[in-house]
């Protein structure tokens, strides 16, 4: 079977074995439906990797959570989001802090006495079953799934033990992964502030946090950045050697670099009736006209490879490194001697004379 699943594991329809079901809208809902509180009512941005945020939700009158008692959720519950950008997020209803439904994004899934709702909820987020999420929603404009679409998908089926069993493992990693995430967090804030004390504050020889300028206003200058006394300022400029791939304006030309991306330049051609002039800011790369003319070799270097690459894959430029020695010859360049003369260059003669 796909996915590295147990060959003994039957693959059966999700319909025969939970009930979908979802609400196409809430027809007519107004803004005074919406309550301070009440049951809750759940949106896709309330689905988090696998749990729900009850933090932030919003909440409906009685009335119409009473409305649609086929999506009112229950312990157990699989939700899976079914329209959006988010379709094919799903989340596992482990406890319920108050009554609550979904709108109208959100698919309720609930499994039969013989499927685990843990294990469904895990085999939703599996390979298979996002592949088949993936194959349903291509070339939708709007990305939707359909419940009959769902109710068709396929999914294993081991003993109801041997489900509880491999949830129990995926969600102990789950709460690792989730205590560990939480651990980086909060050492990522104090890094943080840590960082602000140490860049205003700075350590003493003995390598301790220097005093605040509260507690020691001495230590500091009486500035606006307000350092300690001992340290210097300075700019970026005098301290850095600072150069730019593309310039976006003539103020941040640097003026130490001959290349001519970071000098902010273009190679100019100057057409008259007899002659042509070439000038850039930079140089001539692989280095003069004459180089490129007398070589039947393929450049080492190109102004731009990423540029250059791409104009080989288009067949705007070939690869034998001719290109500029063709402008030359007779044959492929009308004015060729004119050319030639308005870059004081010699007449090219080919090594292979016919």
């Amino acid at each position: 079977m796909s996915d590295g699943l147990h060959s003994r594991w039957p693959e059966v329809r999700l319909g025969d074995y939970a009930r979908v079901k979802a609400r196409l809208g809430w027809k007519g809902l107004k803004a005074e439906e919406y309550v301070l509180d009440g049951p809750i009512f759940l949106a896709a941005p309330n689905l988090r990797r696998g749990r729900i945020d009850f933090e932030r939700v919003d909440h409906l009158t009685q009335w119409r959570y009473d409305e649609s008692p086929e999506i009112q959720l229950a312990a157990g519950d699989v939700l899976l989001v079914k329209d959006g950008s988010t379709l094919g997020m799903s989340a596992f209803v482990r406890t319920l802090p108050a009554p609550a439904t979904v709108n109208g994004s959100i698919a309720v899934i609930r499994p039969s006495p013989s499927l685990a709702g843990s294990f469904l909820f895990y085999s939703i987020n599996g390979q298979n079953f996002q592949r088949l999420i993936w194959l349903k929603r291509a070339g939708l404009g709007v990305p939707h799934l359909f419940q009959a679409d769902l109710r068709e998908f396929k999914i294993p089926l081991p003993a109801l033990a041997e489900q509880n069993r491999i949830a129990e493992i995926l969600s102990t990693l789950d709460e690792t992964i989730a205590q560990t995430e939480a651990q980086i967090a909060k050492y990522q804030q104090i890094k943080a502030g840590l960082m602000q004390d140490l860049f205003t504050r700075g350590v003493t020889p003995d390598g301790r946090l220097r005093p605040s300028r509260a507690q020691a206003p001495q230590l500091y200058k009486e500035s606006l950045r307000g350092w300690p006394k001992e340290w210097g300022d300075s700019t970026c400029g005098d301290e850095f050697d600072l150069s730019s791939g593309i310039t976006l304006g003539p103020h941040r030309r640097p003026g130490r670099n001959s290349h001519p991306y970071p000098m902010g330049g273009r190679i100019n051609v100057v057409e008259t009736p007899d002659t042509l002039l070439f000038t850039n800011l930079g140089s001539f790369l692989p280095g003069t006209v004459e180089e490129m003319i007398r070589s039947d070799a393929l450049p080492e270097i190109y102004r731009n490879p990423f540029l250059a690459q791409a104009m080989v894959n288009l067949n705007m430029i070939d690869t034998i490194g001719s290109g500029i020695k063709r402008m030359f010859t007779p044959r492929s360049c009308r004015g060729a001697d004119e050319f030639r003369a308005a870059v004081h260059c010699p007449p090219w003669r080919s090594p292979h004379p016919r």
